[in-house]
């Protein structure tokens, strides 16, 4: 179970594509025409699990902006092309904010931990866990024509029974 204050890999990789989509693309043009507000309103939400307070301020303003100036006729464009300064002093205020307080580094601190191995469990899950075996690489076993499996001299058949010392089941 994640912990409260975690991200998910999914509100990660969202951080670190919006992060670099309004800086590197230098204006909010791609996100204005693609989404309107709705991916900047996501990304308050994960900007405020974050922490990161600066960005977070300069979005909102942008959006608070938007919206008391949006008429239903109005596209956002409409909104922000009249002020272009303004649009222009906000992205270098984000841009600023975001060199300060690195969202996307914010975001792995609080990335779930990378998935942990698991260990074979049955004699079945063992067995599977040798992966496939490599025709090009024969069994040492004597007599045996099959090929070995990774990390091993032997194919699986042999390799189970060489380490658990009992006889293989499967031959497959």
């Amino acid at each position: 179970m994640a912990k409260a204050n975690s991200l998910t890999q999914y509100e990660v990789d969202t951080v670190e594509e919006n992060d670099v989509g309004i800086c590197c693309d230098g204006h909010w043009d791609n996100f204005l025409l693609d989404y309107g507000l709705t991916m900047l309103r996501e990304y308050v939400i994960l900007l405020r699990k974050i922490g990161a307070k600066d960005c977070l301020a300069v979005i909102e303003e942008l959006i608070a902006w938007v919206d008391a100036e949006l008429q239903p006729d109005m596209s956002q464009f409409a909104v922000t092309d009249k002020d272009p300064s303004r649009l222009e002093s906000l992205w270098q205020r984000y841009n600023e904010a975001s060199l300060r307080e690195a969202p996307q580094e914010l975001a792995r601190k609080l990335a779930p931990p990378p998935p942990k191995n698991k260990m074979p469990v049955t004699d079945r899950e063992y067995y599977d866990f040798f992966g496939p075996e490599n025709i090009a690489k024969k069994c040492q076993a004597e007599n045996c024509q099959r090929g070995s499996v990774k990390f091993s001299a032997f194919c699986r058949t042999h390799h189970f029974e060489n380490v658990k010392k009992k006889p293989c089941p499967w031959s497959d």
